[in-house]
């Protein structure tokens, strides 16, 4: 603002010098001085100075276009520069809320994933199959061990959900899904448990029938008396295995009704919680366009 100040100045300096010079030439060209000599007449004089003052006027013009040209070109350069600046930031935020909804899409197929395997491993299915492979002649022992992996498993579903919102958990879809994912894990865990321990007793059974059997075969000459025992504690331990088969099955059955009855409530919260989380990442998809 100063620097146009000036030079608006300047240019009325220039202007009033342009138009009293030739009144004061006017004036001092009839005045007679001695030892003073003027060249020239009053015409030529005149003729000079219109000359001169055009010339000087015609540079202060070409002075003024070049001035206003340069001024032009640095508001332009400056306002190209605020634009580039203002388009690069622009594209930068861009970028950035895209690899934030990218991260935020893939976040959220993490979470079907997740919900999807929670849902399949506290399926009531898998102990049905389970009980129904069981046998009362020989060791259980594989049924076993895949219970002891599928417990593990389960034990670990909280974990595993609690991870992927940093054990943060604000709206009511995701507190819902949280207490009943908690509620299911821990009631599978218990039908596990109760399942692995009646299947020892069996094996126990099994196990020391199969050892009073071999007793018996041991004998070089078994008589009928050793014979008959031999057929009481076959019998005997097929029985007793039987019932705790039995005892099993019965055990399963009874908490079929209760597992069915929480996971329909979980499938219905792992519903409404996708459907709130894809809603919330949508919404914050419309705020970056």
């Amino acid at each position: 603002m100063k620097s146009k100040i000036r030079i608006l100045n300047i240019f009325i300096i220039a202007i009033i010098v342009i138009l009293v010079v030739p009144i004061g030439i006017n004036f001092l060209l009839p005045i007679e001085i001695d030892r003073f000599n003027i060249l020239g007449d009053v015409k030529q004089w005149f003729n000079f100075w219109s000359a001169y003052a055009g010339a000087v006027v015609s540079g202060l013009i070409t002075l003024w276009v070049l001035y206003k040209t340069l001024r032009q070109n640095q508001e332009n350069h400056i306002n190209q520069k605020e634009y580039t600046k203002k388009l690069n930031e622009e594209q930068r935020i861009f970028q950035v809320n895209l690899l934030k909804n990218q991260a935020k899409q893939k976040w959220l197929e993490n979470l079907k994933q997740t919900v999807i395997d929670n849902l399949d491993l506290i399926d009531f299915r898998h102990i049905e199959r389970l009980s129904k492979r069981i046998t009362i002649i020989n060791s259980n022992k594989e049924i076993l061990d895949e219970i002891s992996q599928l417990e593990r498993k389960v034990k670990q579903i909280d974990i595993n959900f609690s991870i992927l919102y940093s054990n943060s958990f604000i709206t009511n879809e995701q507190k819902l899904y949280k207490n009943q994912l908690s509620k299911a894990a821990e009631n599978m865990i218990k039908i596990l448990s109760t399942f692995s321990s009646y299947l020892i007793k069996l094996d126990k059974t099994i196990t020391e029938t199969n050892r009073r059997i071999d007793n018996f075969e041991k004998l070089k000459e078994p008589d009928k008396k050793s014979q008959a025992a031999l057929l009481i504690a076959r019998e005997n331990g097929i029985k007793q295995s039987e019932e705790h088969r039995k005892n099993i099955i019965s055990v399963v059955e009874n908490y079929k009704e209760k597992v069915e009855t929480i996971n329909k409530i979980l499938k219905y919260s792992t519903l409404n919680l996708i459907i709130s989380e894809e809603r919330m990442i949508n919404k914050e998809l419309k705020s970056y366009c």
